[in-house]
């Protein structure tokens, strides 16, 4: 604490009588309060129309922006020079797996959630070793207690990613910020809440980090899928003639996974928010999301836990894994082919088949019925009786599988535990996270900058901001 308050010995903390002095901030604080005094005294006279009433909102909004401004200033101030921030720093950068040492006190500009700037004064860290471009960002190690980061209050830096996460653009985020009194350019707009994101990331894998609520007890559903966005990959050679680099835009699978609490009705729970993410990162990627989820949840507690998805191999060969890691018991856990995923695989079959639309329709009724009472080897010997002539290749596609997916179609089971029979939530992660937000003509995106939206608006949808944002302020990331 000692080397903390040396380090910012060079602010000005109070005066004779104990009053907070900071350069003039008493004096600025008194002319506001009178400019409000003359404000409510005098003006309204003239107001006779809605633009007039306009004008005399926004001016008293700039009073309001410094009033604010002028308190704010002393009282964080304070905070930052408080023994317990003090002691609270401190610890952290012992705590450091790299040794800092302190560079002295610098006054930092910090943005507040109402857009005004606060400057302050507090001690800077830098590696102790580290030498000119070997030497990594340093850390205001007081400013980090308080979750204050890239010179935004956490307020603001959550505000800021959520407008991210909500609207389909940083330019519509920068219009709507702007709207309530936030003047941010796109390219800060966008490293506040990629760097909030990437914060939230790290804690997230982080083994110490808890939710602090569990699903002992419950029923939980466990959905995987994936969904189609274009990811930006620069070209060699030659630029263009205004020096832009050419590139690729290949179609990449982002991988989602949903997990959710399903209540006696069958029905998802109200009143337990579903855990929705995403990565670019592949398969493995996605099941240590997973892994890393069902193990702050405590999902080895819960009473049933189904795994419900299509039938990619990357999903169900993964599925076993992730069930051993976690020590599932067989009587816990249920697994099964989304249903309808299963009918189309029947449809699409009956496409390669030259019937009339009289005679493809009445077989099709007849199998679904039989995949949905859970008769697989009749529909498997009805297929195995469609193989033949020159699509007999691609029809033994369709008969693999069910073959390789016959112990996931217990339908009948399932709708008898009142659990769903298809991966609509699954898809409606998809619709709502990918497709309303990182799909579009002409939408190309580089891999980070991806992975920080699929985040953010993951957690958005799923009404898990306070979590999200919970963890983007802790210090438990920089630790690791």
């Amino acid at each position: 604490m000692q080397g903390e308050a040396m380090c910012i010995a060079t602010c000005n903390p109070a005066n004779d009588s104990g009053e907070m002095v900071f350069g003039g901030v008493q004096q600025s604080l008194q002319d506001v309060v009178q400019r409000a005094l003359d404000f409510v005294n005098g003006s309204g006279l003239d107001v006779r129309s809605a633009e007039d009433l306009e004008g005399l909102e926004s001016e008293a909004r700039q009073i309001s922006d410094q009033l604010f401004q002028a308190i704010m200033t002393p009282v964080l101030q304070r905070v930052i020079e408080s023994p317990a921030v003090l002691d609270a720093a401190t610890e952290l950068v012992h705590a450091l797996p790299r040794r800092m040492r302190c560079d002295g006190g610098e006054t930092v500009a910090v943005r507040t959630a109402r857009g005004t700037v606060v400057e302050v004064e507090t001690a800077y860290y830098r590696e102790r070793s580290a030498k000119g471009s070997q030497r990594r960002p340093g850390l205001y190690a007081a400013l980090a207690v308080l979750g204050i980061w890239d010179r935004c209050t956490p307020t603001l830096a959550s505000n800021v990613s959520k407008s991210v996460a909500m609207l389909s653009s940083l330019a519509e985020a920068r219009t709507h910020l702007s709207d309530e009194g936030i003047d941010l350019d796109v390219k800060t707009i966008r490293s506040v809440s990629y760097r909030f994101a990437a914060r939230a990331r790290t804690v997230q894998q982080t083994a110490n980090y808890s939710w602090g609520e569990s699903v002992a007890g419950q029923r939980v559903v466990v959905s995987f899928d994936g969904g189609r966005l274009r990811v930006r990959r620069n070209k060699r050679g030659k630029r263009t003639r205004k020096g832009r680099r050419r590139f690729h835009t290949d179609w990449h699978e982002p991988k989602l996974l949903i997990i959710y609490v399903v209540g006696p009705d069958g029905r998802p729970s109200r009143s337990w928010a579903p855990v929705i993410d995403g990565t670019l990162r592949g398969p493995d990627a996605i099941f240590a999301l997973a892994l890393s989820y069902a193990k702050q949840l405590a999902l080895s507690s819960a009473d049933k836990v189904l795994f419900i998805a299509d039938g990619a191999p990357w999903i169900w060969t993964r599925i076993e894994h992730l069930i051993a890691a976690l020590g599932l018991l067989n009587a816990q856990v249920l697994m099964l082919i989304d249903f309808y995923h299963a009918a189309k695989q029947l449809s699409d079959a009956l496409k390669l088949r030259r019937w009339s639309t009289k005679r493809r329709t009445r077989w099709l009724n007849t199998y679904r019925r039989y995949v949905r009472r859970g008769d697989v080897q009749t529909v498997i010997d009805a297929l195995r009786h469609l193989c033949v002539g020159r699509n007999a290749g691609a029809l033994a596609t369709h008969l693999r599988y069910f073959e390789k997916n016959r112990e996931r179609f217990s339908y009948t089971k399932i709708a008898r535990l009142k659990l769903p029979l298809g991966s609509g939530a699954m898809e409606s992660a998809i619709r709502r996270v990918v497709n309303l937000r990182i799909k579009g003509a002409s939408i190309y995106w580089l891999e980070d900058s991806a992975e920080a939206i699929l985040l953010l608006r993951s957690f958005y949808k799923s009404n898990r901001w306070s979590l999200l944002r919970r963890m983007a302020t802790s210090t438990e990331g920089l630790i690791q």
